[in-house]
């Protein structure tokens, strides 16, 4: 277990975070057999606010006081590197191996605890589909805290931590795109969100939204495989997908008509896509007819 070495100042009382917490503020609390719960919305100006690549805020235990789980400014613009006092936080990541999720990665500090640990043997994670956390979180001082427990005997004993939404990242030059976004692809501030920088037929700003790569013409939202039978009735749809968005897919009869396109619901209206760099979806069933027009969308999870 990793441990940052140097701590330069305490504060027992927060400074305002950056912007309004983002959790539910009914579902707020996690719980700890040592320390009780701990309300991670104590206010909507220093509770815990989600965004797609760090944590930042405080969360509030009556009886261990509060804990900062990041300023919300990285030193290298992207996420906290965990490796110094004034650089600490939890980070938000997605991998390929678990869609529908997102990882929560990193240290919080309480003044009157010490560090608390996300890591992996508690797999701390938020779920997209209804921004409820899971798994538990570790303090040295104070043992494990539970981000959800559900107990279908006893519904009245249930308690989770809930977002309500997934804020895009800071974007302080106002283009669209997320600091940490062009800082990690396209060298820094100041880029052209309507360039195409790899030239693989999408803009930056499209790309940034798909969650795909401006800086690899191989990385972009296409259809890869599509076959059907005779009367368009049953179809296999195979496009490229990341695990930091979930998806929709769409049919339309005529090209013409914009307003015709209607979600195809095999698999819902929106879905995470498969383990891996790919996503297939069969057999997709309609209406047999002489012609059909599909497209897929993606969607960021909990969109503001």
């Amino acid at each position: 277990m990793r441990k940052i070495g140097l701590l330069l100042a305490v504060l027992t009382l927060p400074l305002n975070a950056h912007g309004d917490s983002t959790i539910n503020s009914t579902n707020a609390f996690s719980y700890g057999a040592n320390v009780g719960w701990m309300n991670w919305r104590p206010s909507a100006a220093n509770g815990v606010k989600i965004d797609e690549y760090v944590l930042s805020g405080y969360i509030y235990g009556a009886n261990i006081g509060w804990i900062h789980v990041g300023d919300g400014s990285p030193t290298n613009n992207i996420q906290y590197s965990n490796g110094a006092a004034t650089d600490f936080g939890v980070n938000y990541t997605t991998e390929p191996a678990s869609p529908g999720m997102a990882k929560l990665r990193g240290f919080a500090y309480g003044a009157n605890i010490g560090w608390i640990n996300f890591e992996a043997t508690g797999n701390p994670r938020l779920r997209f589909s209804d921004g409820k956390l899971q798994g538990y979180v570790w303090a040295a001082n104070c043992g494990w805290v539970s981000l959800a427990e559900f107990d279908t005997a006893t519904p009245s004993v249930e308690h989770f931590v809930q977002t309500d939404t997934i804020q895009p990242g800071i974007d302080s030059d106002s283009d669209g795109l997320a600091d940490a976004y062009e800082f990690l692809y396209l060298g820094g501030l100041g880029g052209d969100p309507e360039a195409d920088s790899d030239g693989d037929g999408t803009t930056d700003l499209g790309e940034y939204l798909n969650g795909t790569l401006p800086n690899s013409a191989n990385d972009r939202l296409r259809i890869t495989n599509f076959t059907t039978d005779s009367g368009g009735a049953s179809s296999l749809l195979t496009w490229s997908s990341t695990p930091s968005r979930l998806y929709t897919i769409e049919t339309n009869l005529d090209l013409t008509n914009p307003g015709g396109w209607a979600p195809n619901t095999d698999f819902g209206v929106e879905f995470a896509p498969d383990a891996g760099m790919t996503t297939t979806k069969n057999p997709l069933t309609e209406v047999s007819g002489s012609k059909r027009f599909w497209r897929v969308r993606s969607i960021r999870p909990l969109s503001p």
